[in-house]
């Protein structure tokens, strides 16, 4: 039962949000470019482990040509050392030329964010048929510490077009899937606002979306995710150490149940215990006499009846004395005698 009342603890904390968000190790396309398709609006860049070399990896969006898109990136962790990422994002001209552009620099050291939501920084890409951003890792140190925390970027992609099953980010300027705009977890996706800079410091203070967005009506009521990205290891850890503190209070409360009827049960065995009983009468008897003398199991004194009571039967002495004397004749005895 334990294990029972458990489990929904540990689900409890890991359900954050409506949409499935695919997650890209970018130490795997170093060099190459990811494609987002129709089924993969939304995800999560980042590297697990530190590069070991500088790396630049290409995201595009290529879906139809007759429509127009846009990228947006919540920079969400950013702990580099001294390392750096760069971001640029790719141009045609009218001759058909590709230019790239830098519209994002992220630095390592320290740096400001936002903790309700999550946020360093954002980027938002303009809108094109074809658009691609290029993520540039620059490594400047050999060796330094990574974890989930180092580098992550959380993007989605957007629609110059509406859409039935779309809902409109006003600061994006853009349509989202409903899931999307409808999450309630630490992620954003339509922020409250945006600005566009180069440098960090653009982190988003709020969000606009979920149920207390302005478009928050059309979202379900706590809807919950196959795949929550910010499910890091900082937050199984927290998962597991809420589930174990919350099966020992159930096992402590258990045992207290258990012991106070145990108590109970005790209790009542000792005011039910029977204690045998010995009939005085229970042997052979004796008949002398009109009277019937039993021989008790053991000793048991007689309580003769006090003298002065009228019509009192004979005390054990006399009755013995009686049997002495003779054989029975049938005859009462003498009243008076006694």
């Amino acid at each position: 039962m334990l294990l029972r009342l458990g489990a929904p603890v540990l689900l409890l904390v890991l359900s954050t949000s409506a949409a499935t968000y695919k997650p890209y190790d970018l130490n795997d396309y170093c060099g190459s470019t990811i494609t987002l398709t129709s089924d993969e609006l939304a995800g999560v860049l980042k590297f697990d482990s530190a590069p070991a070399r500088s790396c630049t990896v290409n995201v595009t969006v290529d879906i139809l040509s007759y429509e127009t898109y846009a990228i947006y990136f919540n920079v969400k962790y950013l702990s580099l050392y001294q390392s750096k990422v760069n971001i640029y994002e790719s141009y045609t001209t009218t001759s058909g030329s590709r230019l790239f552009k830098l519209v994002k620099q992220l630095p390592g050291g320290d740096v400001y964010s936002s903790f309700s939501p999550t946020s360093v920084a954002q980027l938002l890409s303009s809108y094109q048929s074809k658009v691609t951003l290029s993520i540039e890792f620059i490594r400047s140190s050999p060796n330094f510490t990574w974890n989930s925390r180092s580098f992550r970027l959380d993007y989605n992609v957007l629609r110059g077009q509406s859409r039935s099953d779309n809902i409109y980010c006003t600061a994006l300027s853009g349509y989202m899937h409903k899931d999307l705009y409808c999450e309630t977890g630490d992620r954003v996706n339509c922020p409250n606002a945006y600005t566009s800079t180069i440098d960090v410091g653009n982190y988003a203070f709020w969000k606009n979306q979920g149920t207390s967005g302005t478009y928050g009506s059309s979202c379900r009521a706590s809807p919950v995710s196959s795949y929550s990205p910010d499910i890091d290891t900082f937050t199984i850890v927290g998962a597991i150490i809420g589930s174990v503190f919350s099966l020992t209070i159930l096992v402590v409360i258990a045992q207290l149940i258990c012991r106070h009827q145990r108590g109970r049960s005790l209790h009542r065995h000792v005011q039910g215990v029977a204690v045998p009983m010995h009939s005085a009468a229970s042997g052979p008897t004796t008949s002398v006499g009109p009277y019937v003398v039993g021989q008790p199991n053991y000793p048991v004194q007689p309580q003769p009846y006090p003298q002065n009571f009228v019509g009192a039967p004979p005390t054990y002495a006399e009755v013995q004395a009686s049997t002495a004397a003779g054989p029975d004749t049938g005859a009462m005895p003498d009243a008076s005698k006694y």
